[in-house]
């Protein structure tokens, strides 16, 4: 009753309001608990003087109890229910309870139903009853069970007969013949005939059920703990929920249970406390274990031992997956529409829960990324689909998927019929030949467009027939009331009476505007008259200074010609006056002494920082700890993990790609602290750079552990090869110099092996920079008249990458501390899986099919999708140097909606400085 009956925060609200009065009660209430756990027990053990100031409190400041809910409440109780059964009838029930036993004059049967004894009728009719006879009245509270049944818990029964009825036949019917069974067993052993009669009901319906399409979920063992016997149960994954997450990043877990060999071991919360002191819980923080975790959600980590001084002695140190829930959806795959129309209206979301959803055909699809929400999801992206899973039930009943979901090489697609309809439309428009759309001529499109496309895709297609033939009947009876209408006299005089005011306005208007013009007419003579007078004065003003200068320039004539004729008399005395005075008027400039005395300039003081990261980057060894570590950078930033991986497989394919977008700036940052340890390097190209020797020595702007440091791109380079760091440079405006002088040298660095680069500095020494560490040129560029194109053979070698609109996942940012990140190996083939990856495809070939090649490799290794990989490689080397209708032809079938994307390049922005890169060599 004190656990579902009160408001939130109410029974901490009165504990604090009367606890002088408890303490006067005898109650111990010199430190009143917090939690609300704490609470309950605390208000639930107190004795009769304190709990009548509870009693009181609750008369004088709640509200009245709704009249129905309070005589549903007493129906029930009346009809013998029990308070372990009354445990699940909600918050209604359990308010109308409490509102009723803080009265002064409380109901016999409710202080009866809370002191655990059952009205006397009940009592009188289950003592003439056989014991072992279950109860087959209907009660408010067996429509509430059933509802939860149908929502997935297969445990919510309780004994009750239709519950456990309604129960046996979703088992038998969805193919649980284990839950099934349980059900049969408990009608057959029922005192009541008519109750064991309903077991051959369950029984004939599993067996005359037809067996789903698809596996679906296979139900793993759930073992119990005390059954094993392992020398070091810590060692084995955890299963759990988020108890709270800290603004700083840091999660706590409550830990429910382990996962041994797949299966999940659950753990009460004694057996939890006792291998995870002090409280049965673990912590992690957002840079181990991803961003993206809410309270209350679930899933499976590794952890480690670290510390017994804390309240938690386990740390997480390893996300392996995250739980989802499954939830039933009461279609078979072959319905989408009416699928569709359940997640976005029925079914009710949880921020809390992630779902995984299964159709009575056993078909398994979730929705991307962490949504939770189906309501606030458009489904026009086919969703990931898999025809089996594991799954394991949980304490409480639920059952949940406890392993990792891999890469879906199918897809289910519920669009609506809009969707369907603008993609065939759109077909229709790249094919031609289909002037007006008639019900025939849909028809044969939707063939034409069925026999080249997927076949799984046919029924879509013909949904969008169906709902264009609607509309064309639709149509005509429309047209043909509207032509009824128009016959009808008063309908016409009605038009011609508004036909009439229409033109009456537009010659108002048309007076109006005329008068306005004249108006303009008249002030542009004023003007004109002004600015003639004004043209005359200052033609006046001009001639007079023009004679003024004139007869100044005259008179200095001739003093001019006084002072050398009074020279040439005077002779040496004249010059010696005039070093006097040019000393005096000089004073400060410096003699050849002084210039010698001069001392150079201290040399720039460099942190130690730019070479060797101080903030303990995390190193990275294998593509998967890349990926790893490319999520956590999506978790913090708000970016798309799409978007990284994409930028990252472009960076691994050619070591300079080209960014265009407000928001490359905070994709260099996070490139920065998923590769380079969190260190950039800025330089901004200027039109004097004729040769990469310009480059080198040019200065650059060290960003690093927050502080900012100046010198030149060589030396920053050389501190990086010291140490085989990785190192990620922005060049600014790199169009400003003509590319050819600047780009082959560092393409080549991508391609093969290099010595390394000779440059003279700005001393004149000459100097050699050696490049260990992979190292990734960033490309900006800007828009105007002064601005180089980029050669042909360039353009088809270097990725381009829009950063602003298309991309999916993306989120809102945590701004929570990341750990950086820093590849410290011999290139990007020292990653293992990249290396044999990329070992079948040439490395130096400056074909833009080369380029697509590595860059689909490297996104396949990083987790991308293999068709999503190969068409965001396709467009990072082919977009605004070929037509749209062309890319759109060469990508591959099942990739992820581009349209947004390559919407984004038709902006008048990117447009203009496509056309400015691109367009004048493919015109050449």
């Amino acid at each position: 009753m004190f656990t579902d009956g009160p408001d939130d925060h109410e029974l901490l609200r009165c504990i604090n309001a009367v606890k002088k009065k408890l303490v006067a009660a005898g109650a111990k209430a010199d430190n009143l608990p917090t939690k609300a756990e704490q609470i309950v027990e605390f208000v639930a053990g107190l004795r009769p003087n304190a709990m009548d100031v509870v009693r009181e409190w609750f008369r004088r400041n709640s509200s009245p109890a709704d009249r129905a809910q309070l005589t549903d409440a007493l129906a029930t109780i009346e009809l013998g229910v029990s308070a372990s059964e009354a445990a699940s009838l909600g918050k209604e029930f359990w308010r109308a309870v409490l509102l009723e036993f803080v009265k002064a004059d409380v109901a016999p049967g409710v202080k009866d139903f809370l002191g655990g004894k059952q009205p006397e009728a009940v009592v009188e009719a289950e003592s003439s009853a056989s014991p072992d006879t279950m109860p087959r009245l209907t009660t408010s509270e067996d429509a509430d069970a059933c509802l939860a049944i149908a929502s997935g818990n297969q445990t919510a029964y309780a004994g009750r007969f239709l519950p456990t009825l309604v129960s046996g036949i979703i088992s038998a019917l969805s193919g649980d013949r284990a839950e099934a069974d349980k059900v049969v067993t408990l009608f057959e052993g029922d005192a009541d005939p008519v109750i064991k009669r309903f077991s051959n009901v369950v029984s004939s319906i599993g067996q005359r059920r037809i067996r789903p399409a698809n596996p679906g979920f296979q139900m793993r063992e759930r073992r119990n703990f005390t059954d094993l016997e392992l020398d070091d149960p810590q060692a084995y994954p955890v299963f759990g929920h988020v108890k709270s997450v800290l603004a700083t990043g840091q999660i706590f877990v409550k830990v429910t249970g382990l996962v041994i060999d797949g299966d999940l071991v659950l753990l009460s919360p004694e057996q939890a406390r006792e291998l995870f002191p002090i409280h049965g819980d673990v912590t992690g923080f957002f840079s181990v274990v991803g961003g993206g975790w809410k309270a209350s959600r679930e899933g499976i980590w590794r952890v480690e031992h670290r510390s017994s001084e804390k309240s938690a002695h386990y740390v997480i140190v390893e996300e392996l997956a995250r739980a989802y829930e499954v939830v039933q959806v009461p279609f078979n795959s072959n319905d989408p529409d009416a699928i569709r129309g359940w997640l976005t209206a029925s079914y009710k979301g949880r921020d809390e829960v992630l779902p995984v959803f299964q159709t009575l055909d056993r078909l398994i699809f979730k929705l991307p990324g962490d949504a939770s929400n189906p309501a606030k999801f458009n489904f026009d992206t086919p969703l990931d689909s898999y025809a089996s899973h594991s799954a394991a039930r949980t304490a409480d009943g639920r059952v949940v998927s406890i392993d990792p979901f891999p890469a879906s090489n199918q897809r289910f697609d519920c669009a609506p019929a809009t969707t369907w309809i603008k993609r065939l439309l759109r077909e229709g428009a790249a094919v031609g030949g289909f002037p007006v759309l008639t019900k025939a001529q849909v028809g044969a499109l939707v063939d034409f467009v069925s026999s080249k496309a997927d076949p799984s895709t046919t029924s879509s297609y013909r949904r969008a027939q169906a709902s264009l033939e609607a509309s064309f009947d639709t149509r005509a009876e429309i047209e043909e009331a509207i032509g009824l209408l128009l016959e009808i006299p008063r309908v016409k005089e009605a038009i011609e009476h508004e036909k009439k005011a229409a033109v009456e306005a537009l010659r108002q208007d048309k007076e109006g505007l005329a008068s306005e013009v004249e108006d303009l007419r008249s002030k542009k003579r004023e003007l004109l008259g002004e600015i003639e007078k004004q043209r005359k004065s200052h033609q006046t003003e001009l001639e007079r200074l023009k004679k003024a200068a004139h007869s100044q320039e005259l008179d200095l004539e001739r003093r001019m010609k006084a002072v050398f004729e009074r020279a040439g008399k005077d002779g040496a005395e004249t010059l010696a006056q005039v070093s006097l005075i040019r000393a005096l008027l000089s004073p400060g400039t410096p003699t050849a002494v002084q210039h010698l005395s001069q001392t150079a300039p201290p040399a720039p003081v460099i942190p130690v920082s730019v070479a060797i990261p101080e903030t303990n980057p995390l190193s990275l060894t294998t593509a998967s700890e890349l990926k790893r570590a490319i999520n956590r950078t999506a978790g913090a930033t708000g970016l798309s993990d799409m978007l990284l991986s994409s930028v990252v497989s472009a960076c691994i394919a050619t070591s300079v790609v080209g960014l265009i977008g407000g928001r490359r700036g905070r994709v260099t940052t996070a490139l920065a602290d998923t590769l380079a340890g969190g260190v950039t390097c800025e330089v901004s190209i200027t039109g004097d750079m004729f040769g990469i020797g310009d480059l080198m020595k040019a200065p650059a702007v060290v960003c690093a552990l927050g502080s900012t440091s100046a010198l030149s791109l060589g030396d920053f380079l050389d501190l990086r090869s010291a140490t085989g760091c990785a190192s990620v440079i922005e060049l600014l405006g790199v169009n400003r110099a003509p590319p050819e002088t600047l780009l082959p040298e560092l393409l080549a660095l991508g391609q093969a092996p290099k010595p390394g680069i000779g440059w003279i500095d700005r001393k004149g020494e000459m100097r050699c920079t050696h490049f260990v560490g992979p190292t990734v040129f960033l490309l900006s560029f800007v828009d105007g008249k002064s601005t180089f194109p980029l050669p042909a053979t360039l353009a088809s070698a270097i990725p381009l990458i829009q950063v602003d609109h298309g991309w999916l996942g993306e989120g809102i940012a945590t701004h929570a501390p990341v750990r950086p990140s820093i590849v410290k190996t011999a290139g990007w083939c020292g990653l293992p899986e990249i290396g044999e990856a990329l070992a079948g495809v040439p490395a130096d070939s400056a074909a833009p099919e080369g380029g697509e090649a590595r860059f689909a490799e490297a996104a396949s290794c990083l987790g991308v999708e293999r068709s999503d990989a190969i068409a965001h490689g396709l467009l990072a080397f082919r977009i605004g140097r070929e037509d749209r209708s062309t890319i759109e032809a060469r990508l591959p079938a099942g990739s992820a909606d581009l349209d947004v994307y390559l919407k984004a390049f038709e902006s008048i922005e990117i447009a203009s400085l496509a056309n400015q890169l691109f367009e004048p060599e493919i015109a050449a």
